[in-house]
């Protein structure tokens, strides 16, 4: 594509550009707006020609600004004008200004004045990056020739219309633009002899303004849009050959450095204000005390120097008193923080103090009240106050109390103990106590060694220590008795043996040292009896040989037990009389322990059945004994109401899903829900959250009775908000009674094949306990 002076537009990487680049300090970034031919690269070029006034200077910061303008300004120099700019990338341009003793660095770019007309001619991306460089801009020179006829005005007019537009919708409050906006009339050679007097030569463009309405309307229009515009005369030239060209001696220019010069100014007072409504934002009037950041209101105005480079001049004075302004605030605020903080800390540090007083009183005190603390513990306690550096101990005057109580603690102590030994050995007085009222007076001992009263606590101790040694030799009674029973049990007929461990015992234990065991001494020496007299009665001897040698042959037992206490004068009809009485008891025991272990192992249909019939059978046995019937019934009734058709409920206790199931969820909490469906009865429990959630919901009612077949089916469905739910499923079948796959653990599987188990309770199901057989 040719531009219209010829060259080749390159636009290669323009997405990619990077902005200018500029040094750190008075960066003011300078943007140049004028259509094709209103005298912007004569404005630069004149710049570079003629760089000081007597009140301005500029200088150039890189070689490419220098070749650049050079070249054009070579140009004019020798009478020509210097070719329309070419449509390519816009040539960036560094240069600084100097005025008033400051110094501001201008990045600029000069461009095709045909990237900011309404006519189709040019790049878009062109266009739209000057359009953005201008909006990024600090200020805007607007570049209009004052000879142009009306029609073009009017076209320039629409160009600033686009751009002003553009600008507003940029500014803080979208009406105004804060921004300074030089309007440059250029050319104004052309519009007569133009005087050294600036100020004449601006009065005199402001009425040539006036009478032409054209352009009148652009500067009112200019006007309104903010308080930083302004209307300069400028001429590259200074005067012109057929008003096209410069001077055959060469330009002299009139007006260039004024525009820069106040637009610099304004830009600083432009950053100046943004500063303020910055620090406004953060700590102005509309904010709550607690939301007001004094601190970064002065930040504002600090960065103003270290950032924007506002280091001197009536902008940075401005700005140093408005900094002041919010850095006693901020001042204000931090000494009433440290105030209020020191208030706190003492507060505080008086609050602590009296704390660790109190607590060290409450312990002293707590010390002095508790008997079961050791003496020496106590006095460790009340010394640890008395010698306490805390002020607030002595403040209080109440050392002098804690040292008082200390005085009479030992004596009221000793006191209050001894009077709580006697009450505890007035309230504990069985022989089992012996041992604790031995251990309490050798406390009291310990503590007090030089009581006056050690004489009566220790006659007490010696008290207790027979009783207490009587009541072990007691329960050493008690064992060899029960393994002398064991040990009668089991030598049968060997009747030698049984009298040598019968008079073995009765020796070791004599009456007169076991009066409370008479009743048991007597049934050894009543065995013993049998014994003697089993060794002369052949008969009795039989009946015992035979319970020795079949012990389970119970109805044979207790018939040749019957006939000999049938015999007249029988010498042992007592001993058979109770071997009746015992076997009874052992067949009744070992009937209904058949029953018990019947009922534990019924966890089916089958087993349950089997468990029937054999409490059935102990209710008709032939055993005469019967003394767990009334459990037996209370079993067998259960067993009845199964076969009765009701409502059953099945009751969900929790569920465990496992990690790498279907319905185990990564980054949100799993929602699972339960149902249950017998015989196509169906219900469901509400949602619950959680991997394990416990839900203890009871479900029902489900109707069913004994013998009726049927198909339980369990279900787990987890809720999941971005795809289908997830379910695992599990299904148990009885041709009898399936509600008994309701009690326990009830498994169900997922798609990845994992196991979700679902805890179930019914308790209609579950079959009374039966009581372990009485031992009486």
């Amino acid at each position: 594509m040719k531009t219209p002076s010829g060259s080749v537009l390159k636009t290669s990487g323009l997405q990619n550009r990077i902005p200018l680049s500029t040094t750190l300090g008075k960066v003011r970034r300078l943007g140049i707006h004028g259509a094709r031919g209103t005298g912007k690269t004569c404005f630069l070029a004149c710049l570079y020609g003629h760089r000081a006034t007597q009140k301005a200077a500029v200088t150039f910061n890189d070689d490419h600004s220098i070749d650049h303008l050079q070249r054009a300004w070579t140009v004019l120099e020798r009478g020509d004008v210097p070719d329309a700019t070419a449509l390519t990338l816009p040539t960036e341009l560094s240069l600084s200004l100097q005025a008033d003793g400051l110094t501001w660095h201008i990045p600029t770019r000069d461009y095709a004045g045909a990237l900011v007309q309404r006519s189709e001619t040019g790049v878009p991306e062109l266009k739209r990056e000057v359009k953005e460089w201008l909006g990024a801009c600090h200020a805007i020179l607007l570049f209009v020739n004052c000879d142009a006829d009306d029609a073009a005005l009017r076209e320039r007019h629409n160009e600033l219309d686009l751009l002003i537009t553009e600008l507003k919708r940029l500014s803080p409050d979208g009406n105004t633009i804060s921004r300074p906006l030089a309007f440059l009339l250029t050319k104004w050679d052309i519009q007569g002899g133009i005087s050294g007097d600036f100020d004449g030569e601006r009065q005199r463009a402001l009425e040539y303004l006036h009478s032409r309405p054209a352009l009148k309307q652009i500067g009112d229009s200019l006007r309104l849009c903010g308080d930083r515009v302004a209307i300069f005369p400028v001429s590259a030239f200074g005067a012109n050959r057929n008003n096209t060209q410069p001077p055959a001696t060469g330009p002299r220019p009139f007006g260039l450095l004024e525009p820069l010069v106040w637009i610099a100014h304004k830009s600083d007072e432009m950053l100046l204000e943004r500063a303020r409504r910055e620090a406004l934002q953060h700590a102005g009037p509309q904010l709550w005390w607690w939301q007001r950041h004094y601190g970064r209101a002065v930040s504002c105005f600090r960065n103003l120097e270290r950032e924007q480079g506002i280091n001197k001049g009536p902008t940075y004075e401005k700005a140093r008193s408005e900094m002041s302004h919010w850095r006693n605030k901020l001042y204000r605020r931090r000494a009433w923080q440290i105030g209020l903080v020191a208030t706190v800390a003492w507060i505080a540090i008086a609050g602590s103090l009296l704390w660790e007083e109190r607590n060290s009183r409450e312990r002293a005190l707590a010390a002095l009240d508790d008997s079961s603390l050791h003496p020496d513990d106590v006095h460790q306690a009340c010394n640890q106050y008395l010698t306490s550096l805390n002020p607030l101990t002595q403040w209080f005057g109440w050392r002098d109390d804690i040292a008082r109580q200390q005085t009479e603690y030992r004596e009221q102590r000793e006191k209050r103990e001894l009077e709580a030994l006697e009450e505890y050995r007035r309230t504990n007085l069985a022989d089992e106590a012996a041992d604790k009222r031995f251990e309490r007076c050798r406390d009291f001992l310990q503590r007090w060694p030089s009581s006056r009263y050690a004489p009566i606590v220790r006659g007490w101790q010696i008290d207790d220590q027979v009783r207490a040694q009587a009541y072990q030799d007691c329960l050493r009674f008690d064992e060899r008795y029960r393994q002398l029973l064991a040990k009668l049990q089991g030598i049968g007929d060997d009747f030698d043996r049984a009298i040598a461990e019968c008079n073995m015992f009765l020796a070791e234990f004599p009456e007169v040292r076991f009066p409370n065991r008479r009743i048991q001494r007597q049934e050894i020496e009543q065995c013993l009896a049998a014994y003697e007299n089993a060794k002369r009665e052949k008969d009795w001897a039989v009946v015992v040989s035979y319970e020795r040698q079949n012990p389970k042959n119970f109805d044979e037992i207790i018939r040749r037990a019957q006939e000999y206490a049938n015999k007249p004068g029988a010498a042992y009809r007592n001993e058979a009389l109770q071997t009746i009485e015992r076997t009874q008891i052992r067949w009744d025991r070992a009937e209904y322990e058949k029953v018990c272990m019947a009922t534990r192992e019924a966890k089916d249909c089958d087993s349950i059945q089997a468990a029937e019939h054999i409490a059935r059978r102990y209710l008709n046995g032939s055993h005469p004994l019967k003394r767990c019937e009334e459990d037996v019934r209370r079993w067998l009734k259960w067993c009845d109401d199964l076969k009765e058709e009701r409502d059953y409920y099945i009751e969900v206790k929790t569920i465990s899903i496992p990690d790498g199931s279907d319905l185990d969820e990564v980054f949100v909490t799993e929602e699972p829900r339960v149902h249950i469906d017998l015989n196509g009865i169906r219900h469901t429990t509400a949602w619950y959250r959680g991997q394990t959630p416990q839900i203890g919901e009871r479900l029902g009612p489900f109707r069913l009775k004994w013998g009726q077949g049927g198909v339980l089916k369990v279900e787990v469905e987890e809720y999941d908000i971005t795809d289908f739910n997830d379910w695992a499923r599990g299904e148990a079948t009885d041709q009898c009674f399936v509600l008994l796959k309701a009690h326990g653990v009830f498994t169900t599987v997922c798609s990845n094949n994992k196991e979700v188990l679902v805890y179930l309770e019914c308790p209609a199901v579950v079959p009374p306990s039966l009581e372990p057989y009485p031992d009486k």
